[in-house]
Order: C-alpha cells, then structure tokens, then sequence
C-alpha cells in the first residue's frame, strides 16, 4: 500500500492541512485506501457548502461496497470472529468469507435476486448474517 504524501511534519500539523484542505485530504484518503470504483468520482466535495449540510462526498463515483470490503483482505488473514451463547469461537479467513460469500451471492442470484432488490433477513447476530449482507450487496441489492 502506498502512503500518501501529505504537506505535515506531524499530527497537529496533519489535522490542520486536512481542516483546511478537506478534499484534497479525503482525495488522498480515497488513494491510500484504494477504494474500488467502477466510475470515479467527479469531485470530492464542494468545500464552499457549510459541512451542517451534509454535502455530496465524491460526486459521480459508483462502487460496490461488498467489493471494496472484500478485496484487499489476505486470504490467510482472519476477516470475521464470530461466538454465540453456545457456540464456541470461531475465525473465518478472508478466503473463507470470500468463498462463502460467492456461493451465497450464486444462491441469490438464482433466486432471481439483482440490482436494487431488497433483501431482508430475520437472523441473528452471526457470521452468515455478514455473509448474507455481502452477498446482496455483491449484486446490487440493498
């Protein structure tokens, strides 16, 4: 991952610069975190509207955010610890979160699932649950 290059020796300095130079900060945010879009944005945000507004951030971009959570993690890695009331601990790796993700978007898509579906669930606070919100997200449902 590459670091950004900011104008700022230090945190104070750092916190000042991304005060006074919002979008040029979260523009360098945006590299550093290396946000997937399939459509990039137009414009970070228009540092004239008052921020109690809340103005449009990253105008014009389209991304997916199944994707963007989904890409960089190292398959090895732990993505997801997961426990119930009796169920012991468990770890799911990127790989397996992945892997299990992609089979669960496949059963949703041939539900017939797509793009703007709404997709509801009466589940527990659980991996699957994760699994599933990814899932439907990976196809463009909400």
């Amino acid at each position: 991952m590459c670091v950004p290059t900011f104008p700022a020796a230090d945190y104070p300095q750092l916190y000042e610069w991304s005060c006074a130079h919002i979008a040029d900060f979260w523009a360098a945010v945006w590299d550093y975190t290396r946000v997937i879009a399939s459509v990039p944005y137009t414009t970070v945000v228009d540092e004239a509207a008052p921020m109690d507004s809340i103005p449009e951030w990253f105008a014009g971009a389209r991304l997916n955010f199944a994707e963007n959570l989904l890409a960089h993690g190292v398959d090895q890695d732990v993505a997801i610890i997961a426990t119930g009331e009796l169920q012991p601990r468990r770890a799911i790796t990127y790989r397996e979160l992945r892997e299990s993700v992609r089979r669960m978007a496949a059963a949703f898509r041939a539900a017939g699932v797509g793009v703007n579906d709404r997709v509801a669930g009466y589940i527990p606070n659980c991996a699957e649950a994760i699994i599933a919100m990814l899932a439907a997200t990976s196809l463009g449902a909400i």
